[in-house]
């Protein structure tokens, strides 16, 4: 009965569970000066912050339009941004993998390849070229760990295990979820580009430079609060964070990516107060910002779509 109980309500279950991380880590903080540290950026950093997030979330589209036109479909990157604000939405209400966001864009594309499995190729290649890229900017993170001197060998094993959980339990939620799908996807992913190598290099490239506007934001939110960090620990507080998120323990990461991230702030000697604050802002720039602009498109297309319906039943 309490299993049944708990896979009945798992989605709004694991919500309150990285809800109460956040709140948690506020409840630690003195909350006056975290919402004075919050005040104290300049907005010139935050209007930049925003832009670069904008920015990323086209380069994004530009990238899925390179792919599927390989699969001669031809798609606008403004629809292509569309798609992947309303994949973010979806992404933000699954525990980690973004596997419902991955599942809406396949859904999405199958109205204009009309077959499942290529649209499930498209969405293949572009997840396997992204993960491919973080998984690469995360490798190096965790060596960089160890140039961290507030960070000492336990540190080191415990970030190794996580990491090695999350490895496997997204090979294990990909992969042998349905063993068959995912290999035929995975074939007719890379068939268009068996003569195009050369591609799937620029590909990987790009993929590297867009997780790296990531590391570009929390460097610029750390000048932003008079942090002067090297370049490799920048790279390890962006992406161990991220590593930490993929666990699927609550939807889009949240609280775990959070409590990773300001601890690992305090590790370097950052207050804590500065820290949350410091964690609250990325995250926000990050998630929350492309999650309400999610929000806005599906509300905007809900809009459209009643008023179609009223439109079709006044003309007939």
């Amino acid at each position: 009965m309490f299993i049944r109980y708990v896979k009945a309500y798992k989605k709004p279950l694991l919500f309150v569970l990285g809800l109460t991380f956040i709140l948690t880590l506020l409840n630690q903080s003195d909350l006056p000066a975290v919402y004075h540290a919050l005040r104290s950026i300049h907005m010139r950093y935050f209007a930049l912050l925003l832009s670069l997030q904008l920015i990323t979330i086209i380069v994004i589209a530009y990238q899925w339009q390179f792919i599927i036109k390989r699969y001669t479909i031809n798609l606008s990157v403004f629809t292509l941004i569309l798609m992947n604000l309303n994949g973010t939405f979806y992404e933000a209400i699954t525990p980690a993998v973004k596997a419902g966001g991955e599942a809406y864009k396949v859904l999405y594309l199958k109205k204009y390849t009309h077959d499942v499995y290529r649209a499930a190729a498209m969405v293949t290649i572009q997840k396997s070229i992204s993960l491919i890229g973080f998984l690469t900017l995360t490798l190096i993170s965790l060596h960089f760990l160890t140039v961290m001197p507030a960070l000492n060998n336990d540190a080191m094993i415990l970030f190794g295990i996580i990491f090695g959980i999350v490895i496997t339990l997204s090979l294990f939620m990909i992969v042998f979820r349905n063993k068959n799908t995912f290999l035929n996807s995975v074939v007719k992913a890379f068939t268009p580009f068996k003569t195009r190598k050369t591609e799937l290099v620029l590909h990987y490239a790009l993929s590297i430079s867009i997780w790296l506007m990531f590391a570009l934001k929390l460097g610029i939110l750390l000048m932003a609060f008079n942090l002067d960090f090297p370049l490799t620990t920048i790279l390890a507080l962006t992406f161990i964070p991220y590593m930490v998120g993929l666990l699927p323990l609550s939807p889009g990461g949240l609280g775990t990516f959070e409590t990773t991230l300001t601890l690992m702030l305090t590790s370097l000697g950052v207050a804590f107060t500065q820290a949350l604050s410091i964690t609250l802002i990325f995250r926000f720039i990050t998630f929350w910002f492309p999650f309400v602009l999610s929000l806005l498109n599906i509300g905007v297309q809900s809009l459209k779509l009643k008023r179609r319906q009223i439109n079709a039943k006044t003309s007939s």
